[in-house]
């Protein structure tokens, strides 16, 4: 029989009966697995405490990550940015961040990214990440102080400024 010719009432009995199987089989399966959970559970041990600690750890990594994922797009919007003050200013960089037309900050701390002019054609950039975002950290230039009023170590294994438990994203031009 085509099932364009089933009438509307038996269709929505099928539906509801293949509910009513499904709802009856995740019941069963949910019932023997929530006998080993009450056994562990009276034991001592408070299971619903893991659960919970593992989602809000998941979701302070989560966040670790976002935050890094800002940091690495402002990055990328500065090198742009500088890239047009020196083209607009004789090909050269602008001594710090307030003078480009908007002002990046550190997703965290609202601290300004590390930024050191070395000379008038050149600069060294940085962020530092909470994440070990291998993919660009590989990418970046891990450059140490180009100059004296330049304070970043682009070494990947520690924060631009030395803090320990960060990682050094920058460029250099």
């Amino acid at each position: 029989m085509d099932q364009a010719n089933f009438p509307k009432e038996i269709k929505i009995i099928l539906i509801v009966l293949l509910i009513v199987i499904m709802a009856g089989g995740i019941f069963y399966f949910w019932s023997q697995n929530n006998k080993g959970i009450q056994n562990l559970s009276t034991s001592g041990n408070s299971l619903s405490q893991v659960p919970t600690e593992q989602v809000l750890n998941s979701l302070d990594d989560a966040r670790a990550k976002a935050r890094d994922a800002v940091r690495i797009a402002d990055i990328g919007a500065i090198r742009s940015k500088l890239e047009v003050y020196r083209d607009a200013n004789n090909d050269s960089y602008p001594e710090s961040f307030q003078m480009l037309d908007k002002t990046y900050s550190d997703p965290s701390t609202n601290q300004p990214y590390f930024y050191a002019r070395c000379e008038a054609q050149s600069y060294h950039l940085g962020a530092s990440l909470e994440t070990n975002y291998a993919a660009y950290l590989q990418s970046d230039d891990d450059k140490g102080p180009m100059c004296s009023a330049d304070k970043i170590d682009g070494a990947d294994n520690k924060g631009c400024d030395g803090t320990n438990g960060l990682f050094c994203y920058d460029f250099a031009f």
